[in-house]
């Protein structure tokens, strides 16, 4: 759904829908009436111009929203929950049958998240301390093979790294990872179905990248709802960079931090709602940040249920410079520790 924003409707609560999208709009002509926005705005309602959604009427397409992101005054993009069936627009996800799970596309790295498939569940192991990657593979081989499961079953992982890369460093760490997937067969046409988080511990961080945990899918007929959102930080991905697509980059203020927990929440509700969670349903909320999250715990994160059984605060940067602030989620059933 793409248009000019024409008109908005301010409010501090709204109904979401179980579907949500992304679209990037850019430059002043797509703020409403040349309104300068807050960083980051909560509103209840966004009109379109032109016809997006089937059945629209002609002039505009009314649709509820959630946050909208805004960088030095333009707007970089929004996430919204359509008022209608016939205008809901759901996140794709793509089935990997033989290996018992969906997931949501993301980039080559990584997906956005996974769910298990009907009799399956997700399990997930951490390791009592990093293990490199080398060592990390050969130890996730191995465990797999010790509960009879193939390597296409391994569907998350959680990463700790010494300290954030460059953009191009991340992108050659990326490639060597990806390449080990390759090697296991478990790329989908080009697609990683494997959702991750990577981190950088401020102190004790390791000598060198390795694996915090893992997670793989296990038959189990009647299984609940189990799923794992993969961390992202304040930036969309996707794009030529992150620096370029940043929540208040540099801004580490309250006011900063603020925005971009705003919209690494909104984004782990766009990525649950496509694998049909919620925070009702968590099990395990990850903040990873090394600035003061206290002024807006409350409001921003007990209030809309995302510490429902606690939220674990990582002192943890995200894995590429300029990144500020991270979060990754799950619902799993059952957690074990590898010593």
């Amino acid at each position: 759904m793409v248009g000019k924003i024409v008109e908005l409707h301010e409010d501090e609560a709204f109904a979401r829908s179980p579907g949500s999208s992304r679209d990037i709009l850019a430059g002043e002509d797509d703020l409403a009436r040349g309104r300068r926005m807050t960083p980051v705005t909560t509103l209840r309602s966004v009109v379109l111009s032109g016809q997006a959604c089937p059945g629209a009427a002609a002039g505009g397409t009314r649709v509820s929203v959630g946050v909208v992101a805004v960088v030095d005054g333009v707007c970089m993009g929004f996430t919204y929950f359509a008022s209608s069936g016939e205008c809901r627009r759901m996140a794709p996800t793509i089935d990997v049958p033989s290996a018992g799970f969906r997931f949501m596309p993301g980039v080559f790295q990584y997906s956005c998240g996974v769910v298990a498939m009907p009799g399956f569940r997700i399990e997930r192991t951490r390791f009592a301390e990093p293990v490199p990657m080398a060592a990390g593979w050969q130890r996730i081989a191995a465990h797999l093979d010790a509960i009879g499961r193939p390597r296409e079953a391994f569907c998350a992982c959680e990463l700790r790294s010494p300290e954030p890369f460059s953009e191009a460093g991340f992108l050659d760490f990326n490639q060597a990872y990806a390449a080990v997937l390759a090697e296991w067969g478990i790329l989908r046409n080009g697609e990683n179905p494997v959702a991750r988080s990577n981190v950088c511990p401020e102190i004790a961080p390791p000598a060198e990248p390795g694996f915090h945990a893992f997670s793989y899918t296990v038959p189990e007929q009647g299984a609940p709802l189990s799923f794992i959102v993969a961390g992202s930080g304040e930036s969309e991905e996707g794009h030529a960079n992150y620096r370029d697509y940043t929540v208040a980059p540099g801004d580490t203020s309250p006011a900063g931090v603020l925005a971009k927990a705003r919209w690494v929440l909104a984004e782990m509700e766009r990525r649950m709602a496509a694998l049909g969670g919620s925070w009702a349903g968590t099990t395990g909320v990850n903040i990873y940040t090394v600035f003061d999250i206290h002024p807006f715990l409350a409001e921003e994160l007990v209030a809309r249920g995302a510490a429902r059984h606690g939220a674990t605060w990582q002192f943890c940067r995200p894995p590429v410079a300029g990144l500020d602030y991270e979060m990754d989620c799950r619902r799993v059933a059952m957690e074990r520790v590898l010593f």
